[in-house]
């Protein structure tokens, strides 16, 4: 969060302020949570941050919820980061499938169409370029029914 933000809303700041003590409490002194809280709460009445609350709320405040307190920004952009990865391999290996699945049987049917005889570069093409295997393998089948590309291509409309 940028510090302009902050400074421009003194209550933010002030959170921000009691949160980053408590995580330096806890990481840099090893202190428990609870002791952590309730010398960031003394280290902020004295300072006048966020006082009136916390002499207010001073006794509720080591048994709030953790995540509050423990909640690192960098390690949960490190998590998403992993899951995202994670999640783009598995999509990128599933893609790469399907692609290679329609390459081979756009291949098989350029193989089949050319026992026919001269299969013309445009059908070829057109043929490679179709990525939808439901359609390829209708093709597919179709040339195994015709006696020669130019049937092929009025039954496919090709």
């Amino acid at each position: 969060m940028s510090e302009e933000i902050k400074r421009s809303c003194r209550t933010l700041y002030g959170y921000c302020y009691f949160t980053d003590l408590v995580r330096r409490y806890r990481k840099w002194k090893n202190m428990s949570l609870d002791a952590a809280v309730d010398k960031a709460v003394m280290v902020c009445i004295k300072r006048g941050i966020l006082k009136r609350f916390f002499i207010k709320m001073r006794t509720e405040m080591t048994g709030m919820p953790i995540s509050i307190f423990e909640y690192d920004a960098e390690e949960e952009l490190r998590k998403e980061y992993r899951h995202g990865k994670r999640d783009g391999e598995r999509r990128g290996k599933s893609k790469g499938k399907i692609i290679g699945i329609a390459q081979g049987i756009s291949q098989s049917l350029i193989n089949i169409l050319e026992s026919y005889g001269e299969v013309p570069d445009e059908l070829k093409a057109r043929i490679s370029g179709q990525k939808d295997i439901n359609v390829l393998s209708n093709w597919q089948k179709i040339s195994l029914n015709v006696s020669n590309v130019g049937e092929f291509r009025q039954r496919t409309n090709l």
